[in-house]
């Protein structure tokens, strides 16, 4: 029998603000994943999740959610 583990990066999905809280530009933020991790059990499973930051273009800052 043959195992695989797969990581990859997820984000848990969230509305996207409407501007970016340092430099005020609109619809410049882009979803990413977070530093920390977070596990989401339903009936399915276990997830295990990142929190999800929100990058700005413009200035590039960095905002967790």
């Amino acid at each position: 029998m043959n195992l695989f583990i797969y990581f990859s990066d997820v984000h848990v999905p969230l509305f996207l603000p409407t501007e970016c809280s340092n430099c005020r530009a609109e619809g410049s933020l882009k979803c990413q994943a977070g530093s920390k991790s977070i596990a989401v059990i339903t009936r399915d499973g276990r997830f295990d999740l990142s929190n999800t930051s929100f990058c700005c273009s413009k200035c590039l800052c960095i905002a967790e959610a």
